[in-house]
């Protein structure tokens, strides 16, 4: 397939660093505006400096019109003398020397760069400048598009975004850019694949931003390398089954993802045969929109109007839909009006910052690359909109969720964007810990863990976000004003280990989502927990 060469080169370390601005849909607007005001600037300089060039060559072109006229004189004294004996051009110099040229030396005292200068400087201090971090974050959030969505890295260059077709375009240069960080992150058989647009694109583009010479270097080395650690017999999923030379990438993969079957688990039982790779591969089929359960399964949800047994909602009942039966995972529908969550979102854009989760190092916070975010809290006591909705989560679920009373979190209000995501996990945090460690209040007060996990969804996602359940097969596209909501413990306390979710990235668009997480200590009398374990649970 392509010819091996001794690379004479150092594929260079790039960052792998979170970057604080491509992640966040608040911080990128700003970014875009700062471009148009950029823009903006330059456009006046440029029309500016093109009005002083325009005046110049005017007098120029004047004057080059009156020694035309001259140019069969043979000398230049006597090509003056000649000017000088005609009234009009006399008129026309004294004209041009007294009057066009004054203005034309007035314009060039004007120093228009320094007064730009100064204004890119006012707008850059005033406005969210991307760092180099940010554009090794925004090539791994391509990267991770690309891998989860199995999009085709030639559509994706041309600017083609799913089912969407734009304007953006990349070039050679920037799928080198891209192959780079798969290279350096061991994902040897998406350099390969990247390193072959770069080097199709260069010479589409007659070598204008990277030669062909160069990205077959890359190219080259990548190979020898995945086919050497495939030879010896490694395998993995950054790795093609066969060397690259005896097969070609593109048909690999296809084989890959055509003999690839899913499973999902039926009961708890069913954990001892489900693997890490099967979560793998069972998130990225949700996140494409496959559905993995048998059709007997899904024939069996329903939708309905419900009242939940609160009296409240006699008068007013909530659309539900049975997402999954066991373990169950309910939707409602319209459950959040559009005022309620552009108020969240208005309220939550001054307090976002980059995601962390929970249970580091002694039970602290971390930022982690498994999920790309940015979140913000809200507390009940200080936001009206969200003590209301704190009542309105209760009714429904028939939890207390006051966190005045430590019986639920802060609303945490989370922002996706530009192939944001949040990697398989599960929301309880300390079931696999120490049992008396981070579930009392400081008034020593039982607090407990996530029992429960409610999460509006507060806009609508061009393409990609959806919520899904790699073990089970279930999946969620987010719905404007609607909320999910699944138990994480079971009925005697223990993790659910089939609630494991996770936040598919955001192929295109914006994805903003609320989460109040429910605590178990709170509940005793709302849903007591079982003395023994169940003996028995329903399946799918």
């Amino acid at each position: 397939m392509m010819k091996m060469l001794i690379p004479i080169f150092l594929i260079v370390i790039v960052g792998t660093t979170q970057g604080e601005v491509y992640s966040s849909v608040s911080d990128m607007t700003r970014v875009f505006q700062l471009e148009r005001d950029l823009v903006t600037v330059m456009l006046q300089f440029k029309q500016k400096t093109e009005q002083k060039l325009n005046r110049i060559k005017k007098y120029l072109s004047e004057y080059s019109s009156v020694t035309q006229e001259l140019s069969d004189k043979t000398s230049i004294d006597e090509r003056i003398e000649a000017l000088a004996g005609n009234p009009v051009h006399t008129y026309n110099v004294v004209k041009r020397l007294s009057v066009d040229f004054k203005s034309i030396e007035k314009e060039l005292k004007n120093d228009f760069w320094q007064e730009t200068e100064r204004e890119v400087e006012r707008l850059r201090l005033d406005g969210v400048v991307p760092k180099e971090k940010d554009l090794h974050g925004a090539a791994q959030a391509l990267i991770r598009l690309q891998e989860i969505y199995e999009l085709d890295i030639s559509e994706l260059a041309e600017g083609n975004v799913g089912n969407r077709k734009t304007t953006a375009r990349l070039n050679a240069q920037d799928c080198l850019f891209i192959g780079k960080h798969c290279f350096n992150a061991g994902i040897l058989s998406r350099s390969i694949e990247w390193f072959e647009e770069a080097w199709h694109l260069a010479g589409e583009e007659n070598n204008s931003t990277v030669s062909q010479d160069q990205v077959r270097q890359f190219l080259d080395h990548a190979a020898k390398e995945h086919d050497e650690r495939v030879v010896r017999g490694e395998k993995g999923e950054y790795l093609f089954p066969r060397p690259v030379y005896e097969e070609a990438p593109q048909e690999q993969r296809n084989k890959l993802y055509s003999t690839r079957k899913s499973k999902v688990v039926r009961n708890q039982t069913d954990l001892a045969k489900f693997g890490g790779d099967d979560d793998s591969f069972n998130f990225a089929a949700l996140c494409r929109g496959e559905e993995l359960r048998q059709d007997a399964v899904v024939k069996n949800l329903k939708c309905s109007y419900t009242h939940r047994d609160e009296p409240f909602l006699y008068l007013q009942p909530v659309k539900m839909e049975v997402v999954h039966d066991y373990p169950e995972i309910l939707l409602f529908h319209e459950i959040v009006t559009e005022p309620e969550l552009e108020e969240i979102k208005t309220q939550a854009k001054p307090y976002l910052t980059r995601s962390q989760v929970m249970g580091g190092h002694r039970g602290g916070n971390e930022v982690s690359s498994t999920r790309t975010s940015k979140t913000g809290w809200l507390d009940d006591a200080e936001h009206k909109v969200v003590q209301k909705l704190g009542k309105r989560i209760a009714m429904v679920t028939k939890l207390n969720t006051d966190t005045g009373k430590d019986d639920a979190e802060l609303l945490q209000v989370a922002n996706y964007m530009n192939g944001g995501h949040y990697s398989p996990h599960f929301d309880y945090v300390m079931k696999d810990k120490d049992p008396d460690y981070m579930i009392y209040s400081p008034n020593n007060i039982f607090i407990g863990d996530r029992i429960a996990t409610w999460m509006f969804y507060l806009s609508k996602v061009g393409e990609g976000g959806r919520t899904v359940f790699p073990r089970i097969g279930a999946g969620i596209q987010p719905t404007l004003g609607s909320a999910v909501f699944w138990y994480n413990l079971l009925p005697d306390g223990s993790p659910d280990r089939l609630t494991l979710h996770g936040a598919c990235p955001v192929l295109y668009g914006t994805k903003w989502v609320a989460n109040k997480w429910i605590r178990e200590g709170s509940q005793m009398f709302k849903k007591p927990c079982l003395l023994k374990p169940q003996a028995k649970q329903r399946s799918q």
